[in-house]
């Protein structure tokens, strides 16, 4: 017997339903745990929750403006919803890191090569790439020729964990991931919002 989560995935949603909210939530954290954890991306690691919540309410807001789009006849009926999340969280978390990818592609010589050794180091490389590895090829790197151990030299070990520690800052304030941080902002408001306001109603 399927469970209320599952079941919400192949049922229509009642966007005015405090339960379905609630099960919409669970259901796309599920998803987006699963997702963030294969990816693999070191600069992730100990901040992998706070992705998690924030793919959930940026696909959550995804999700009901295009149901919305749908209701208004301005878009064709969602016929697959559990294909629709897994679209939708997948291109925004991928999207974000091609962007990424194209401005590190760009940064300073000596800052984007420590940059690119430490996540190399950090990869494990297969034959089919991960995410991360794919939107670096997409900006002409590929990662796994950055593999190589760190400087004996303390000097220089310093320099490159200074440049590092620069490129590092240099991603935090690059437009795309600000836009991100805003955007991840603003649907958390939305999402509160209209769960307090269906709240109220029931």
């Amino acid at each position: 017997m399927p469970t209320d989560s599952t079941s919400l995935l192949t049922e229509t949603l009642d966007l005015s339903s405090e339960i379905t909210w609630r099960n919409l939530t669970l259901s796309l954290g599920s998803f987006a745990r699963s997702l963030v954890y294969s990816f693999h991306v070191p600069s992730w690691r100990g901040q992998e929750e706070d992705i998690i919540e924030d793919i959930v309410q940026e696909t959550a807001r995804r999700i009901i403006e295009r149901i919305q789009k749908a209701e208004r006849g301005e878009a064709d009926p969602v016929q697959s919803l559990p294909k629709m999340i897994t679209i939708i969280a997948q291109n925004y978390q991928e999207q974000l890191l091609t962007q990424v990818a194209r401005e590190i592609a760009n940064f300073p010589k000596k800052q984007r090569k420590a940059l690119l050794i430490d996540l190399a180091n950090r990869m494990y490389f297969d034959k089919q790439p991960t995410p991360l590895q794919k939107a670096f090829l997409e900006a002409g790197i590929q990662l796994e020729q950055y593999r190589q151990p760190l400087p004996k030299d303390i000097q220089e070990r310093n320099q490159h964990a200074s440049l590092l520690n620069h490129a590092n800052k240099r991603i935090a304030q690059l437009p795309c991931v600000q836009e991100y941080k805003a955007e991840t902002l603003q649907s958390q408001v939305v999402f509160l919002s209209k769960t307090e306001r269906n709240a109220q109603k029931n």
